[in-house]
């Protein structure tokens, strides 16, 4: 059939639109130009990865970095553990606007002279585009209190407020906001003896500011459960709690989940998350998909000759589908693992991936996408580095540069380690992480990955 220079414009037109997503267009003349409903959802293209961004570089080591997306004045609050000396560590953070560019200049959260500031997790909240950041006040060897602050999505003049307890050893906190109800959610390990914690957690309320009830999540003397982290759902209007448990507590860490309803008067039993009583599953991140919730956590093989990455959907009815075999490799070991969910429907999760080159071990930042409801990843894993034949035409679109190869390990030998990633309202996200790059020094550098979903649409033309 042969196609007359208008239509075939039309045509090319409706392609690119088929290629973006979008499922109906009209023909500029005014003829039926329509598009069949896609019978199927084809994998993610590559993603699009832009140059390395500089959040924090400086002399003091940081760590610990965690972020959150301010869907008003569209940007991202990354905060991070910064150490000054012995006996002394403060909170900082800093904005990156959601198209790649650090604002400003880094600020403290929380800085005190011989005092110590540790384990910051943020949370946004959009009603009054507001930050909220939790973190571990150590006052002393044997007093670990929660600390509170919280920032404008403008400015940078935090406010805090610390937060007493019935025992003096609490840390590791992790928060999320619940937006029906108006509440925060936090959960924290509370130190009972070096052989037993529990997981236990605070409900506040931000305007005014108010703890409306302290909870008791799961733990008895003399178990281990350790290192949670949580998120709520709101159209599931539930939150997910997860965390270690180590019963007796020598016993290897199995990756735990536990339910809760949205007003706090339902708690689900505790949810095994992948049977495995031979090895060690730590560093569990959570996020909230659209109607499901993603739990990844790493899993030490025994003898830790190997690690690898593993998932979980849970719905309100518990564990869904089967373990998710993110990535795995009997010659390499993988660690910290963070999730976040993207507006096209997939996960992204990200990882320190340690790789052999030659005689040595060097470690890298590496990604993977898992479709909403599925239970296997979408594409193959991916490095998250500027280079090669993932960073497309797309990124020098945006500005980003020219494509380079990917250096190796041994003409680049930096380290990366401790992933965070938070996602936009757009198609992009930004992953964070530490980076001595080169030099004695841990700073904080990101990337934004960008992704494409492509859709086979059938096209009819009419005459």
């Amino acid at each position: 059939m042969k196609l007359s220079a208008p239509k075939l414009a039309v045509l090319s037109l409706v392609l690119i639109y088929s290629l973006a997503g979008f499922g109906t267009l009209a023909s500029p003349s005014g003829q039926g130009v329509t598009m069949a409903p896609s019978a199927e959802r084809l994998p993610p293209e590559d993603p699009w990865i832009s140059k390395s961004i500089e959040v924090a570089v400086n002399q003091y080591d940081k760590s610990h970095p965690a972020l959150a997306y301010n869907s008003k004045q569209h940007d991202y609050l990354v905060v991070w553990e910064q150490y000054i000396k012995v006996g002394e560590s403060a909170i900082y953070a800093r904005r990156v606007s959601d198209d790649g560019k650090p604002k400003d200049s880094a600020f403290p959260i929380m800085h005190v002279t011989g005092k110590e500031f540790k384990h910051p997790d943020v949370v946004y909240q959009p009603g009054q585009d507001m930050f909220w950041i939790y973190y571990t006040y150590m006052e002393d060897s044997t007093t670990h209190n929660l600390m509170l602050s919280w920032l404008p999505g403008k400015g940078d003049a935090a406010s805090n407020f610390v937060f007493s307890h019935d025992w003096p050893r609490n840390w590791y906190p992790a928060l999320t906001y619940n937006k029906r109800a108006g509440e925060l959610l936090v959960v924290y390990e509370k130190y009972l003896e070096s052989f037993s914690r529990t997981i236990e957690a605070d409900v506040l309320k931000p305007s005014p500011l108010e703890r409306l009830a302290e909870i008791d999540i799961a733990g008895v003397f003399p178990e281990m459960r350790r290192f949670p982290d949580v998120v709520y759902n709101q159209v599931l209007d539930h939150y997910l709690a997860a965390y270690t448990r180590q019963v007796p507590y020598d016993a290897k860490s199995q990756a735990i989940g536990k339910l809760i309803s949205g007003d706090r008067d339902w708690f689900s039993k505790e949810y095994t998350l992948k049977e495995n009583q031979t090895a060690d599953q730590d560093d569990l991140s959570l996020t909230a998909g659209k109607d499901e919730f993603l739990a990844v956590w790493h899993e030490i093989n025994e003898g830790a000759a190997t690690s690898g990455i593993w998932g979980r959907r849970i719905t309100r009815d518990g564990p869904a589908g089967v373990p998710i075999d993110i990535s795995y490799d009997l010659n390499e070991k993988r660690y910290e693992p963070d999730t976040a969910y993207n507006s096209l429907g997939y996960y992204l999760v990200v990882w320190r991936n340690h790789i052999k080159y030659n005689t040595q071990t060097y470690q890298r930042i590496y990604g993977g996408l898992i479709q909403a409801g599925q239970d296997t990843l979408a594409r193959s894993e991916f490095r998250i580095e500027s280079g090669g034949s993932i960073l497309t035409s797309e990124s020098e679109y945006r500005g980003y540069g020219p494509s380079k190869h990917l250096l190796s390990p041994q003409d680049d030998p930096v380290n990366q380690k401790r992933p965070a990633v938070a996602c936009s309202q757009s198609t992009a996200c930004l992953v964070v992480f530490e980076v001595n790059d080169p030099g004695p020094f841990y700073n904080i550098h990101g990337y934004l990955v960008g992704l494409h979903q492509r859709s086979y649409l059938p096209v009819v033309i009419n005459k």
